[in-house]
């Protein structure tokens, strides 16, 4: 009986070692801005062939509040410009939001991420590393999420990835900024450290020990 309990305990103990963990790197939208019309140090954002600058989180209130949908603790808008006194307005055409995350320590083929937007105007799909345009489902709606849509584990690579976010700003004379409300979950299974490896072979020599021998 003691052997037997042994060998379970061993077992749980070498499945502990292997158990999933949240991919920390992953950020929401605004959730790294200092406050609200802040430049969020996890998102930048450009239109065309432009360089890349800050996303900031969209200030509020003012306009294009209430309109959009309320910011809460978890996420917050981000956009082109830091705020828009009036009815301010961001050119019309495609957006890209861009995002870094690591996945250094992580077994890729394990990985699992999913995120949910609000977009202002239209979601137009992701890129991933810098890949082909994937578009996982439709979504127009500044008032509410979209369903949450998986990310291709296919395009991800070991160590730092980017995830590019296309929305689509209809062109409009004033009073159309371009916005991007996005929450981003995931995790995977960690590589074991050296120092786990050799526990975990030190366990698989004890689980052969413990083994009923023949007679």
């Amino acid at each position: 009986m003691n052997q037997k309990i042994g060998f379970f305990f061993i077992l749980a103990l070498a499945a502990a070692t292997c158990l999933a963990a949240p991919i920390a790197s992953l950020n929401n939208t605004g959730a790294g801005a200092a406050g609200s019309g802040q430049a969020d140090p996890n998102w930048v954002v450009r239109q065309g062939a432009d360089p890349f600058v800050n996303a900031y989180r969209t200030a509020s209130p003012g306009f294009p509040f209430p309109s959009w949908m309320a910011n809460n603790l978890t996420s917050q808008w981000v956009s082109p410009s830091a705020s828009y006194a009036g009815s301010g307005s961001d050119p019309g055409g495609l957006w890209e939001f861009q995002t870094s995350f690591d996945l250094t320590g992580f077994i890729l083929s394990s990985v699992d991420i999913q995120f949910r937007v609000a977009t202002d105007n239209r979601f137009d799909g992701y890129r991933l590393n810098g890949g082909p345009v994937i578009v996982p489902g439709a979504h127009s709606s500044f008032t509410s999420f979209s369903s949450w849509f998986s990310v291709n584990p296919g395009g991800l690579r070991d160590g730092v990835n980017t995830l590019t976010l296309l929305v689509f700003n209809v062109p409009q004379a004033s009073g159309n900024p371009a916005g991007l409300r996005a929450e981003i979950t995931g995790e995977g299974t960690v590589v074991p450290e050296p120092a786990t490896s050799a526990l975990i072979g030190l366990l698989l020599i004890a689980v052969a020990a413990l083994r009923p021998r023949k007679r």
